[in-house]
This record gives C-alpha cells, sequence and structure tokens, in this order.
C-alpha cells in the first residue's frame, strides 16, 4: 500500500468543515487558523486519568471481598439469587442502572440512564445520598478511595458472569482518538474488544478483554482476520487532508473502499451489525463539478476544496444504506477532549448545525449505548450540541500543543 494513505480520527473532515463555517479570526490570525485546520480536531486539555483507575490498577481483591461483607444483607451476587432488601449485582458492570428485571427501583434511578461503571459506582459508593438524590439506598458510603477501589475490583471479578452475555465489538480505527475512548468505556462496561489499527502499539492500553490486530484497511485480508461473525463492527477511521485547508482535496477512496471491504468481510463471516463514522460535511458538500467559488468565503471554499472527500464518504453511506446489513451511520459535529456534558442533541433530517462542539466522552456513549439497543440504526444521525466553537480559542489551544511538542521533540534530539 502507498506510504501516502494516511488514517486519522473520525470526524476529521467534519472538524475543518465546522471551523470554515465559523465565525474566522481577523486576516492577521488566518495563517494559525490554517494551521488549526491542517490537524485532527483542536482539544482541550487532556484529562487526567480518575482516581478510581489509577486505584483500580494496585487494589486487592481479597480486601474487596471483605468490604463486601457490609453489602450482603441488602445485595446478593448469586446470577439466579433473588432480590433482597436491594437488587443482585450480578451483571452490575456495564449495565444501565434500574433495569433489571424482578425490582423496584426508584423512579430517579429508572430515568437516570447511568451506565454502572467503575467511575460511577465509586462516586455512588462514597456520597450514596448526594449521588443521585431521591434514589432508596440506604448506606453510608466508604470515604476510602482505596476500600472503594477494593470493593469495586472485586464486584467486577464476583460479576464477571455477565460479560460472557456481551457481543463483543470489533473496533476499526482503534488508536485514534474516538477509538480509544471508546476502548476505555467500553471495557469499564465490560465489553470484550477487538482493536484493529495500523499501528496497534501506538494504542498504549493493556487489558485482558482488548485484544489487538495490525492491519489496513485496503488489504480485505487483514479484515477478515478480525472478524468471526458475532461481533458488533464499529469503524472510527477517517482520512487526513492537505497542511494547507484552502488547497483543493484530490480524488479519495478511502471511504467507499473501507466500505466495501467492511461489508463483504462481514457478510462473508456473518456479522450483521455496522456502526460507522462519517462526517457532518456530508449534509453541505459541493458537487463535484461546480464552479470554484470566488476568494473570501472560507466556508463555500472548503465545501469545494473537499468536494472529491465529502462524495467520497456520502458514497460510501449510500453502500452501507443498501447492504443490507443493520447500520448506524454517526455525522458528529467538532469533538473536543474534555469531560462528558451530556448534552448531545441529534438530527435525522439532513440539516444538522455546523461549528457546534460535543466531547470524545459522549460520543463514545452514544454508540456503546447502541451496540446493543439504541434509537437510530438504519439511519444517518447528526450529532450537535448548544455550544459554539469559538475560533480563537481553538487557535489558542493549537498554538499551546504546537510548541508543547516542538519543545518535546528538541528534548528528546538532545
Amino acid at each position: 500500500m502507498p506510504s501516502s494513505r494516511r488514517w486519522f480520527v473520525p470526524g476529521f473532515a467534519a472538524a475543518l468543515f465546522v471551523i470554515a463555517c465559523a465565525s474566522w479570526p481577523p486576516p492577521a490570525a488566518s495563517g494559525a487558523a490554517d494551521q488549526v485546520a491542517a490537524q485532527a480536531p483542536a482539544t482541550g486539555p487532556t484529562i487526567d486519568e480518575p482516581t478510581v483507575d489509577k486505584l483500580l490498577k494496585t487494589a486487592n481483591a481479597l480486601q474487596g471481598k471483605l468490604m463486601y461483607l457490609q453489602c450482603r444483607d441488602c445485595h446478593s451476587l448469586e446470577k439466579d439469587d433473588i432480590n433482597r432488601v436491594g437488587p443482585t449485582l450480578q451483571g452490575l458492570l456495564g449495565s444501565t442502572a434500574g433495569q433489571a428485571e424482578g425490582f423496584d427501583y426508584s423512579d430517579v434511578l429508572v430515568e437516570s440512564g447511568i451506565v454502572w461503571t467503575p467511575r460511577t459506582l465509586d462516586e455512588l459508593l462514597a456520597r450514596p445520598g448526594e449521588f443521585l438524590p431521591g434514589n432508596r439506598m440506604v448506606f453510608a458510603g466508604i470515604g476510602d478511595p482505596e476500600d472503594r477501589a477494593n470493593l469495586i475490583l472485586y464486584l467486577q471479578q464476583a460479576t464477571r458472569a455477565a460479560v460472557e452475555e456481551k457481543p463483543v465489538i470489533a473496533l476499526f480505527g482503534a488508536t485514534a482518538r474516538s477509538g480509544r475512548v471508546i476502548i476505555r468505556q467500553g471495557l469499564e462496561r465490560g465489553y470484550t474488544i477487538k482493536g484493529f489499527a495500523r499501528t496497534p502499539s501506538k494504542l498504549g492500553i493493556e487489558h485482558e478483554n482488548l485484544t489487538l490486530y495490525k492491519g489496513d484497511i485496503y488489504d480485505r485480508a487483514s479484515i477478515d482476520a478480525v472478524l468471526e461473525g458475532d461481533e458488533v463492527v464499529l469503524s472510527m477511521i477517517g482520512r487526513g487532508t492537505p497542511s494547507d485547508p484552502l488547497a483543493e482535496v484530490g480524488p479519495v477512496d478511502i471511504y467507499t473502499v473501507m466500505g466495501e471491504n467492511l461489508i463483504s468481510a462481514m457478510k462473508e463471516k456473518g456479522n450483521t451489525r455496522l456502526i460507522m463514522a462519517s462526517s457532518t460535511g456530508v449534509e453541505h458538500r459541493a458537487d463535484v463539478d461546480s464552479a470554484k467559488p470566488p476568494p473570501g468565503d472560507m466556508s463555500n471554499m472548503w465545501r469545494w476544496n473537499a468536494r472529491h472527500l465529502y462524495k467520497d464518504m456520502y458514497e460510501m453511506e449510500k453502500m452501507i444504506e443498501a447492504s443490507g446489513l443493520d447500520y448506524l451511520l454517526l455525522r458528529p459535529g467538532f469533538m473536543v477532549e474534555e469531560p462528558a456534558r451530556n448534552d448531545m442533541q441529534f438530527d435525522t433530517s439532513g440539516n444538522t448545525p455546523a461549528a457546534r462542539v460535543i466531547t470524545y466522552e459522549d460520543f463514545a456513549a452514544f454508540i456503546l449505548d447502541h451496540v446493543e439497543g439504541g434509537d437510530y440504526w438504519n439511519t444517518a444521525v447528526g450529532m450537535y450540541s448548544d455550544t459554539v466553537m469559538d475560533p480563537a480559542e481553538e487557535v489558542a489551544k493549537f498554538l499551546k500543543r504546537q510548541k508543547a511538542a516542538q519543545e518535546a521533540g528538541q528534548q528528546k534530539s538532545r
């Protein structure tokens, strides 16, 4: 495969599109602005690893079993045991709060939409009354973070039987920003994940439920090696753009080739469900035969320059829609690395608002919510929020990251 082919974070083209549609800084800042647009989606500060995630790496399950003694009068761990004062905890990790059959949950818990992960359990165990006011759990809480981590580790191990009932996720584009977040959240929910990437070693994550595969989306054989027929297939692979966003993007085929290879491999292996990252730019693309617009309007110029890219992406969508597979086409807005906001909105009419910000955390959670269900299957869904992107702020973030990268490179070369 030619070395010029590059994979980037999905939604990369969408990021460039919303930048172009935003109110841009004056000409003096255009050089920096062009550099921002040439990179993967601008992001906020990297989030530090949560305390519970750090503590779980050194937690003691035997100590956690002792901690569980104060829980067992209300909660059973047996798969087929009856509910007690509280519901059975079998299958807890990765489940949605208040949904298990046979127990009368409080309305506030049923309607919360909370997914039980190590983080949400840690928050509940620390302050049950404050975590979700109105829930009926009568428990003072566990003040020591290490004690909570020990208990959570024990619960993970003791309730693992439910993990086998979850579908396996085959994630293509495991090292993309969105791929990394999906993997972290997916493992927290108890999924088994197969991660596919050109350079798997870049992921830097090891877990007993994670298997990495080295491959190329242009190489059908490397796709076949991942699939066994029962996986839900996710693809976060996208294509980069020229360093100059005002330069015309030539013919693009990564999306249609990817669509063709994934569809054919899935049908041959017996896989039936595909979740594919696309872009809001598909909804606002320019015709490939349209005349070049006059200079001055960055939005129209970008649409025209990227017309081949969005055409290929659009044709991939049509290919998937006609495939006979169950599919979910994702058209995310501008994505940032910030804590979850739980503020995403959705559009299935093809009129997704431009220059709107969503977080990778919310994007990944939406995807995982649809692995076993969800309301948007067999549609193309635009994903946005009321938060409008601030181009000047994103320029400043980019310049800060660029300077840090340069200084790191200089240190490494010494």
